[in-house]
């Protein structure tokens, strides 16, 4: 053969060859094994469209077929391979091939029962609060509460605890609540499918409550904000008070210690408005003040009617007073009357009876001699204690005064 001839056969040969060659991306296996086996459900019946992976040979994967069967061909090893079955709803389930020689095969056949109607959800709360890992405070501090989402059969429960685990129906979505004492709440929501098993983490870092609470709310008049109006809240114990200013849209703020307070607004001008209010450490209460217009003071005699009432009252009582005055000197009268009545002395010369104070008997008209004597010289009537005789002005008798 020319060397020509030989150079074309050399050429077609290597043509044939390549044509032959499977393409670069498929696998040769050169000393492979086979691993077959079928995959049934929990009554013995097979289940076509299983899924066969082998753990650690990426693209080594096969579906059941009639009967449940398949077929792999997996490079040989002493130690053998993990084979992994899974189906929609089942548990998955995982069995080892053994030692696989060149050429050798595994039969690992493979029953996957239904996955059950609940899951697992395994919640936690943090952060631990400084001694808690020490002692029991999870289970006397903290709650976690898990309820059911829309769409999600009826499932409530709450634990004392600061982990814990619950068994949910599933598949559903829940709403797991964590609570600490001096902590706002934290919810989180998550979806389960059946047999699951889920983590759920209630962070409560960022969500410690004040030690205050917070009374807010908006000072106004007839629906108009009163701007700078003065709102003091004032303890019950009447201790110290706090203070806040009105913005200029009215409204207000004020941090106050747990306690009940009466919160006072008010502006010149304005009546105040007072609204009692107990306040609990971390809460919001809104207490909108609604002033009203001072009521201007009057003086007592502003009014007309107040006028008439007091002259009305003079005159009574100037009335009042004249007729006690002349009833009170009427009966003096009287009673002097009747005591001089009562008084009487017996004329010396006739008997008869006057009264105790007569210049002379009525009767006889004699003199008393208790009461005057006469005059020595012309005889005229003299009082007792005369000194002088008023009709002659005889001075001589203060040694004789007998009638």
């Amino acid at each position: 053969m020319t060397p020509l001839k030989r150079a074309i056969v050399a050429i077609a040969i290597g043509a044939i060859a390549i044509a032959v060659l499977p393409p670069p991306s498929a696998a040769i296996i050169i000393d492979s094994a086979t691993v077959r086996g079928t995959v049934l459900d929990e009554h013995g019946d097979a289940l076509v469209g299983a899924r066969v992976e082998i753990a650690g040979l990426e693209g080594v994967n096969a579906t059941t077929g009639p009967g449940g069967v398949y077929s792999l061909d997996v490079p040989s090893s002493e130690a053998g391979y993990n084979v992994t079955f899974s189906y929609p709803d089942r548990a998955p389930l995982t069995a080892w091939t053994g030692p696989l020689a060149p050429l050798g095969q595994a039969v690992v056949n493979a029953t996957l029962r239904p996955l059950p109607p609940s899951a697992t959800l395994r919640v936690g709360i943090i952060p631990i609060e400084t001694g808690q890992q020490y002692g029991n405070y999870g289970l006397r501090m903290d709650y976690i509460h898990v309820t059911n989402a829309t769409g999600t059969p009826l499932f409530e429960r709450t634990e004392r605890a600061t982990s814990f685990d619950f068994t949910v129906p599933a598949p559903g979505s829940y709403v797991v609540r964590g609570t600490r004492p001096g902590y706002y709440d934290v919810s989180v929501t998550v979806n389960v499918g059946k047999g699951e098993s889920l983590q759920v983490t209630i962070d409560l870092a960022g969500h410690k409550k004040p030690n205050y609470g917070v009374v807010q709310g908006v000072v106004t008049f007839k629906g108009t904000p009163v701007p700078n109006a003065t709102v003091t809240a004032v303890p019950d114990d009447d201790t110290q008070s706090y203070k806040a200013f009105a913005r200029q849209d009215g409204s207000y703020t004020l941090q106050l210690p747990p306690g009940n307070y009466s919160v006072r607004a008010e502006a010149e001008g304005y009546a105040r408005a007072s609204h009692a209010v107990r306040v609990v450490a971390g809460e919001t209460y809104t207490v909108d003040a609604a002033l009203s217009e001072a009521q201007e003071p009057r003086g007592l005699m502003d009014s007309p009617l107040a006028w008439a009432l007091l002259i009305a009252t003079i005159v009574a009582l100037a009335a009042v007073a004249v007729w006690a005055s002349a009833r009170q000197r009427a009966s003096r009268t009287a009673r002097e009357a009747e005591a001089r009545a009562a008084r009487t002395v017996e004329c010396p010369s006739c008997g008869a009876l006057a009264p105790e104070d007569a210049e002379a008997c009525p009767a006889c008209g004699g003199t008393f001699p208790w009461r005057g004597f006469r005059c020595p010289e012309c005889g005229a009537q003299l009082a007792i204690d005369a000194r002088r005789c008023g009709e002659c002005g005889n001075e001589r008798f203060d040694l004789h005064r007998g009638v």
